[in-house]
């Protein structure tokens, strides 16, 4: 088994001194050799810190941060920063009405026709504006795959928070398998942790997916502690 990325310790403070103790370690990706795909699903109530720590991988990945309260390990055959690539979809996403869509996406883009396979070609002459909200962030999702795609690194990591949770489970769950049977296809890597507020079991159990666990422990003087565990061997 190779680990992608292991939490070794979490100790997040926010301005009003109130702070996310997370009490344990666990391996935020998961993947064998010979399977170039990855699914993470993080679970919790709101509150627990899961976009806040989604955040910091990302600043952690993208720009090799370090952050004294934080301890990230990559495995070694992740190798250096320079090899990994990522983008994050948050659930809002500042998006410019009057840009076409066809200024995001290539033309023959194969991951567009992932998240849009019942659309034809016409949606990518439009403006995003005029476009519904959940179109919107499908757009921009696509884009930020197509991103990664171009720069052709070792190991790609997209971080979903509550992006797609619009659409529904089911659609979530055929607009992944689509992207999960080209991706694998093309035979580049791919890593994906999402934080959803769907049917997570569901999505799960469908993908093949590691679920991660976050259940708030304790209060106490501003300070919230939850265990994080994996619904398999984090050890």
């Amino acid at each position: 088994m190779i680990i992608g990325l292991r939490l070794e310790s979490a100790h997040l403070r926010f301005r009003n001194n109130f702070s996310i103790k997370y009490e344990n370690s666990f391996n935020i990706w998961e993947r064998d050799d010979n399977y170039n795909f990855a699914f993470t699903i993080f679970k919790g109530p709101s509150g627990c810190g899961k976009s806040s720590l989604i955040r910091e991988i990302y600043e952690h990945i993208k720009f090799n941060k370090q952050n004294e309260q934080i301890e990230f390990n990559f495995n070694p055959n992740l190798g250096s920063h320079a090899n990994n690539n990522i983008a994050i979809v948050p659930q809002k996403c500042i998006i410019a009405k009057h840009w076409r869509v066809s200024n995001l996406i290539p033309t023959d883009s194969e991951i567009f026709r992932c998240f849009f396979p019942n659309q034809n070609g016409n949606i990518l002459n439009r403006r995003m504006g005029e476009l519904s909200g959940g179109q919107q962030l499908r757009v921009y999702t696509v884009s930020c795959l197509e991103q990664i795609r171009s720069l052709g690194k070792n190991y790609n990591f997209l971080l979903l928070d509550e992006t797609l949770d619009g659409i529904g489970s089911e659609d979530l769950i055929t607009y992944l398998r689509n992207l999960q049977d080209y991706w694998e296809d093309s035979g580049d890597n791919l890593q994906i942790a999402l934080i959803t507020h769907l049917n997570q079991t569901r999505i799960a159990e469908e993908l093949d997916a590691k679920i991660v666990f976050f259940e708030n422990e304790k209060l106490e003087n501003n300070q919230l502690s939850v265990k994080i565990y994996g619904n398999g061997n984090d050890q």
